[in-house]
């Protein structure tokens, strides 16, 4: 198992693993975000409302909150953006947070990040959706019938 976690890494030039994000914006901001979020190698695309996306290879859905008129707003738009596709994280950009805040589990709850975002977070938020990622999977194989690891009592 650790080295099909492993091979995943290969994928990727820089050695990392491959991370694709739909970006809505207003187009002032869009190309700003699309730059930090590849600056690792990463692949990132903007959503208009005329186009439709193939949502089902992406890792991520990144809206500024602020453009779609707050959190619940940009919710309900993810959700008829992701309409019949895959439930994918949504990540939200809004000003004057105080805290980042990054939920137990992504693809229930949205990841809150304060504007405008830095490489930093970008990367930090990437590696989390990663791990959650990996968790998610583990998961699934261990519910789909893979002997559960023994424990002995202390």
């Amino acid at each position: 198992m650790v080295w099909n976690r492993l091979d995943r890494f290969k994928r990727h030039p820089k050695g990392r693993h491959q991370f694709d994000y739909l970006v809505v914006a207003a187009p002032a901001d869009a190309e700003g975000l699309v730059y930090c979020l590849t600056a690792d190698g990463s692949a990132a695309q903007c959503w208009t409302e005329r186009g439709t996306a193939d949502v089902s290879a992406l890792g991520a859905l990144v809206m500024d909150g602020d453009h779609c008129g707050g959190v619940p707003e940009a919710m309900a738009l993810a959700i008829r953006i992701m309409a019949d596709g895959p439930r994918l994280s949504v990540v939200i950009l809004l000003r004057g947070l105080s805290e980042q805040i990054f939920p137990c589990d992504p693809r229930v709850d949205p990841i809150l990040l304060r504007k405008p975002l830095s490489r930093l977070s970008a990367r930090v938020t990437r590696d989390y959706l990663l791990a959650a990622a990996a968790t998610a999977e583990d998961s699934v194989e261990k519910s789909s019938g893979a002997p559960p690891i023994p424990v002995r009592p202390a």
